[in-house]
């Protein structure tokens, strides 16, 4: 009768003979001439195969047409052997970054044919986070090219130096959206850096931005989130006054009054009048800030002022002294007038006698929308308990101890029906709720 041991080291044997042969041939399949191999002459001339080229353009569909999906954040996955028993499966290979004519192009080895190769492109961008639309979600949103309105692609890589194609335009009715969001927020961060106070260092986050059909549109500060109805996730100059309060929030100072607003009168959801110069200021500079973006750019194409639940400013209002468009209850004085500080920063920025009115006379000055914006990011980034919130008034006194004119920003004020009074301060905005000030005690107020 044979013993159990002799027959453990036969099976150990015969098992150890099949690996063997196995990696041979795996070897020798390695070492078989190659067509379309990159010789390495430092490796004694060893051929190695030449690499699988990833590549794509994607485009999402616009108000005006089809615009790049720029500078995003692209997942490149592959289904191939992992792991040391060459277990076929998906994972994650790298991520790479949109140009800005939305194209990506990576190289990976070619290591056996077959491999599937398959790519998410994401609403991520440096400047924003796009989350779905109404879905609960544990990542940013994200599709693969040929969805929703297709089959995904993927794509087979079957021979060394091959090139992939994956290029996509999104034109269905939902992907879009979440493109759009992250196109305009990144849109307004590239003029915020540009025109940063070279003293300031504190950062701009990325943006968290979360399309809903739950509420309006509006910045949720105790989430650091730039909320957008569905109803304007193609309103460029909408999302660009939200995120334009993303920024007052995390590099100036942003006293997280809510309300409700039509440019001339704030009122509280129980609708009492709440209308301050802090609140004026909070919301003038968003409509400026969307109008300066547009103006600073204009081969962007923003456009869109408002969509259900929301809206910013237009150029006629902006273009027009506010004093003459704005019905305010008697005694309210025109710092307390969102539109009428808009009207403001618009003539510091715009052309002079851009409109061609006898009305804007005392419009002398333009092209000031980098130290406005910088004046926000340093003067008016009050500190812990260090000064009252801003105003317009509060920027008259940097914009003066800047050294600039304040004799022709006193004159655009009056244009704009905001005239220099002596009255008692004005009572301050409530204090932030609770459970913003266990979030950010650091915020004036708490």
């Amino acid at each position: 009768m044979p013993s159990t041991i002799g027959s453990r080291r036969h099976w150990l044997l015969v098992v150890l003979v099949a690996a063997l042969i196995i990696l041979l041939a795996a070897a020798g399949a390695q070492a078989r001439p190659c067509n379309n191999c990159q010789h390495d002459e430092h490796a004694g001339g060893t051929a190695t195969p030449a690499p699988i080229t990833v590549t794509g353009t994607f485009r999402y569909a616009d108000t005006a047409g089809l615009r790049p999906i720029a500078f995003a954040n692209v997942e490149v996955w592959r289904f191939a052997p992992h792991g040391i028993f060459n277990v076929w499966s998906w994972s994650h290979e790298r991520t790479v970054t949109t140009d800005g004519a939305g194209r990506i192009s990576a190289t990976f080895p070619f290591d056996v044919s077959g491999v599937i190769y398959g790519l998410r492109v994401y609403a991520t961008n440096y400047a924003a986070v796009v989350w779905p639309n109404d879905a609960a979600h544990t990542l940013p949103f994200h599709v693969n090219p040929g969805e929703p309105s297709g089959t995904k692609i993927e794509r087979a890589a079957t021979a060394a130096g091959q090139s992939l194609d994956f290029s996509w335009d999104f034109t269905d009715g939902w992907t879009p959206q979440h493109f759009n969001l992250a196109e305009s927020v990144r849109r307004g961060f590239d003029f915020a850096s540009a025109r940063r106070d070279p003293r300031e260092s504190d950062p701009i986050p990325p943006a968290g931005v979360q399309p809903t059909s739950v509420t309006g549109s509006w910045y949720n500060p105790t989430a650091d989130t730039v909320v957008i109805t569905s109803g304007a996730v193609l309103a460029d100059l909408l999302i660009l006054h939200e995120y334009a309060h993303y920024l007052e929030d995390q590099i100036g100072s942003f006293p997280w009054i809510a309300s409700t607003h039509d440019g001339c009168v704030a009122r509280d959801l129980l609708g009492a009048d709440i209308s301050s110069p802090e609140h004026a200021w909070m919301e003038g500079f968003a409509n400026w800030f969307a109008q300066a973006v547009a103006r600073n750019d204009p081969g962007a194409g923003l456009t869109g002022l408002s969509g259900a639940g929301g809206g910013t400013s237009s150029l006629g209002v902006l273009e027009t002294p506010a004093s003459a468009t704005c019905t305010v209850p008697a005694g309210m004085t025109g710092d307390k007038v969102e539109n009428r500080v808009a009207g403001v920063l618009w003539d510091l920025t715009d052309d002079v006698f851009d409109v061609g009115s006898a009305a804007e006379v005392a419009d002398s000055q333009a092209n000031n929308e980098t130290t406005i914006f910088q004046i926000m990011d340093r003067e008016l980034d009050v500190p812990p308990h260090g000064g009252p919130w801003p105003s317009i008034n509060t920027f008259s006194t940097a914009w003066t101890g800047r050294g600039l004119d304040a004799n022709s920003l006193g004159q655009i004020k009056a244009l704009n029906g905001i005239f220099p009074v002596l009255l008692p301060p004005s009572d301050p905005p409530a204090e932030p709720s609770e459970n913003v000030c266990a979030k950010k005690p650091w915020t004036p107020g708490c």
